[in-house]
Order: C-alpha cells, then sequence, then structure tokens
C-alpha cells in the first residue's frame, strides 16, 4: 500500500504530540514493508530529522526566514501534488486542518482529529489560532476521520454532527524509555512534576492551590513545571500569594533526555488538566516508572485507567488530597509505579499503526 502524508504540520510544528504522532505511525507503517512517504517540503520539525532518510520527502530549516512561512507553505503544496501525481499513493493522509486540500489529489483523503479544545475553549485563544472552519472544512471532505479518544469522538459528534460511522477511534502511544545515566539523577529535593503549557483548561492554577493548601507538600517537596515558557506575571503573583518561593515552583525546558530524567525522579506526575483529547504525558510517565496522579474527565480515564489516583480537577481538596497519598505512602507510590508499566503496555506505536492502516484498506 502507498501511504502519503501531506506536509502541513511539519511546517508549524519544530516539537510537538501531533508531528510525533505522524512520525513515529508512518516509521511503524514503514518497518512493516508499506511504502510510506511523509512529503515534507520545506519544514521545520525536529522529529524529521531524526527519522530515516527513505521515508521523509523535504528538507530542514532550523527556522523559516522571516516573513516567508505562507510562501514556503505555498511551495510545499505545489511540490506535494506534483509528488502525488508522480507517485499515485493508494491513500493521503492530512496531518493538520486546511479549508483547501494541501496536497491536491482524486485519492481518498484520511484526517485525524486531536481534541475539540478551540471548540470548547475559544475564549482562551487569539483569533488567529483559531482553526474551527479549516478543520470544518478537512473533515467534511475526508472519506474518513480518525479520533484519537472515545471522549474526542463523542465531542466530535456533538459539536460538529458527524455521522458515528464516519468516525474509527484510534488511541496514542508514548515512546519507549531513554536510557538514562543513573548517576545524573540523584541529589536533588523532591519534586511533583508537571508539563506543558499552563493556562486556561490547563489548570495550572489549581494545583499551585490543591499543593499550597497542605503544610507538609509546602515544606517537604518542590513544583518543576517543565515547558510552556517562563512563568509570567500573573503566575508569578500567584506563587507568591500562595506563599510560594520562586525556588520552590521551578521552570524549564530542554530535551526527551532532560524530560526523561525529571520523570524518573519526580515524586509524582501531575496532569490536572479539564481536558485532553488524549494525555501522552501520564504515558509518559508511567514509561519511567514515575507515578500519575491526574484528573478524571475527558479523555484521561481512556489513558490512565487504574494505574494512577484521580480526582475532579475542580475540587482543590480532593487534588490536594491525592497529592499527599501519592507522595507520602510508599506502598501505594509501588503498586501504582508497577500498575503504570503494565498499564504502558496497552498503548504502543505499533497498535496505532496497524489499526490505522486498517482503516486505510477498509476506506480504499
Amino acid at each position: 500500500m502507498k501511504v502519503l502524508f501531506d506536509p502541513q504540520i511539519f511546517s508549524i510544528q519544530k516539537y510537538g504530540g501531533i508531528s510525533r504522532y505522524f512520525v513515529r505511525m508512518a516509521e511503524e507503517m514503514q518497518s512493516m514493508g508499506e511504502n510510506v512517504a511523509i512529503e515534507a517540503g520545506w519544514h521545520i520539525n525536529y522529529y524529521l530529522t531524526e527519522s530515516n532518510s527513505k521515508l521523509v520527502k523535504g528538507h530542514y530549516f532550523h527556522k523559516y526566514p522571516s516573513h516567508s512561512i505562507r510562501a514556503f507553505r505555498k511551495l510545499n503544496s505545489y511540490k506535494g501534488s506534483f509528488r502525488s501525481f508522480l507517485s499515485r499513493p493508494d491513500i493521503i493522509h492530512e496531518t493538520y486542518f486546511s479549508s483547501e486540500p494541501i496536497i491536491k489529489t482524486n485519492r481518498p483523503v484520511i484526517v485525524t482529529v486531536y481534541d475539540m479544545i478551540q471548540e470548547l475553549y475559544s475564549d482562551q485563544f487569539r483569533p488567529e489560532e483559531l482553526v474551527t472552519v479549516q478543520k470544518k472544512a478537512a473533515l467534511k471532505r475526508a472519506d474518513h476521520i480518525i479520533s484519537i479518544s472515545h471522549q474526542t469522538k463523542k465531542d466530535l459528534i456533538r459539536l460538529f454532527d458527524i455521522d458515528s460511522e464516519k468516525i474509527s477511534v484510534v488511541h496514542l502511544a508514548a515512546d519507549k524509555a531513554l536510557k538514562i545515566d543513573e548517576e545524573e539523577v540523584e541529589g536533588k529535593k523532591p519534586f511533583i512534576l508537571y508539563v506543558g503549557l499552563r493556562s486556561g483548561y490547563k489548570n495550572f492554577s489549581n494545583f499551585l492551590k490543591a499543593f499550597a493548601s497542605s503544610e507538609r507538600l509546602k515544606s517537604e517537596l518542590n513544583i518543576y513545571a517543565f515547558g510552556g515558557g517562563g512563568f509570567n506575571l500573573q503566575e508569578k503573583e500567584l506563587i507568591q500569594s500562595l506563599g510560594l518561593s520562586s525556588n520552590q515552583v521551578l521552570q524549564g525546558a530542554g530535551t526527551d533526555l532532560d524530560l526523561a530524567r525529571l520523570y524518573s525522579q519526580a515524586q509524582a506526575f501531575v496532569y490536572p488538566s479539564l481536558y485532553e483529547g488524549f494525555g501522552i504525558p501520564p504515558l509518559e510517565a508511567m514509561t519511567y516508572g514515575c507515578p500519575v496522579v491526574s484528573s478524571f474527565t475527558s479523555s484521561l480515564p481512556e489513558v490512565v485507567g487504574d494505574a494512577g489516583l484521580t480526582f475532579d480537577p475542580l475540587n482543590l481538596e480532593e487534588m490536594t488530597s491525592q497529592l499527599e497519598k501519592v507522595v507520602f505512602d510508599d506502598d501505594l507510590r509501588s503498586i501504582l509505579i508497577k500498575k503504570g508499566f503494565q498499564r504502558v503496555q496497552q498503548f504502543s506505536w505499533k497498535n496505532t499503526a496497524l489499526q490505522t492502516l486498517e482503516i486505510y484498506k477498509n476506506v480504499i
């Protein structure tokens, strides 16, 4: 089977869950003997630079020259359409949402929906960030839609009135654990790890409040927020108002290996989000033996199962209680670590690829 992935996401994401999903899935399909190509064009995506050169059709830029993004996307469209005409793939998988197809073809088209966050929390995005119009257009012309969770499928049906028969659910996965030098993970004060963006529906502020309400958590642990940019003025003021110091609530960023070290060191990983289309970080935490404390909303029960402690993200007392349990009860920590290792085995990029290939075959 000839499969072609279009260039959209690779021209806008240097790092990120969506581009990683397509790269890992394409790599798995290629390893199974499928004829797969990522038509990346002129791109900025780091994951593609690590992938098989026979898989990726494109050229990497560290960043686009100023005011040239639109021009490169147009060139990518022309180039992708021409390659599609020459190679005649059996199916096109669009990697993001566009009002018009980036690769113009008469072949069947698949589109993946990652979440419905912009539709549910539109007030938390700048107008220029919203892609609902493009999403609706892409889904209307798609021959079939993949949803990354049952929750996202339900929201998609409810908000866009799409026939459930047109949508298949395929879960994502976490990458395999990286090898970590044990000498580099010793000697730091115990901390709770938070990963990713922090504003709005991510509910980071409620996590801070829940943490600060426990004198024992405040006295014995730090918070480390990985990624999401430095703390803004509002966050700094909240941290100070809660009686937490800047030396106690830390923020940093780095490579996948840096994050792996943090997962392996943390007393717990917390995921207080109000809504997620899937939620890979809890699986990543489990991969490194880090106990998970997560909200029990949207798709997260599909991911966490019984392998983590859960809470109502709007109930601060409940969040505090669950954090204290997982941090201070060694027996419970051991149980959750064991369950986490078992849980993460249920998700793999190979399974994601196999289920997606089956959808391709049915559509063709």
